[in-house]
């Protein structure tokens, strides 16, 4: 019978493995500004799918639970958004309502314009191309 000894027996040090090799949180970023008042502009950078989609999740519900009257989600650094992240922006949308708050995104990426147009979520996400389209919350009506 062939006698073995582990790594750490033999002074050598123990490898451990990763937390997670499905762990892909670090293909997003996101980051956010509030203007004090009414207004929460949320930058969103990466890949926006199953791996990350509560991440960005737990990121709008904090943000709609501030109250504020605007949301802004900016996509233009994003690069991926399947089906789960969009459902997170339809809901994230839906919630927002529901406290009186408007969701707008802002999208540049072909990649992501084309998913948010071709599934019909461009009018309930208010999509637009350009930050300075978004009208002031106190004429948001």
């Amino acid at each position: 019978m062939a006698h073995t000894t582990s790594p750490a027996s033999r002074g050598l040090p123990r490898r451990t493995a990763l937390t997670s090799p499905l762990d892909d949180s670090a293909d997003l970023r996101t980051s956010s500004s509030y203007d004090g008042i009414d207004r929460i502009t949320v930058q969103v950078d990466g890949e926006v799918d199953l791996a990350t989609v509560d991440q960005l999740g737990d990121t709008l519900d904090i943000a709609i639970a501030k109250g504020v009257r605007q949301l802004i989600v900016d996509l233009r650094g994003v690069s991926f958004l399947g089906s789960d992240g969009l459902n997170c922006l339809g809901n994230a949308s839906q919630r927002a309502e529901a406290t009186g708050c408007r969701l707008y995104t802002i999208a540049t990426q072909p990649v992501v314009v084309r998913t948010i147009e071709g599934t019909g979520y461009a009018p309930a996400l208010r999509l637009r191309d350009d930050p300075a389209t978004v009208p002031s919350p106190y004429l948001d009506n």
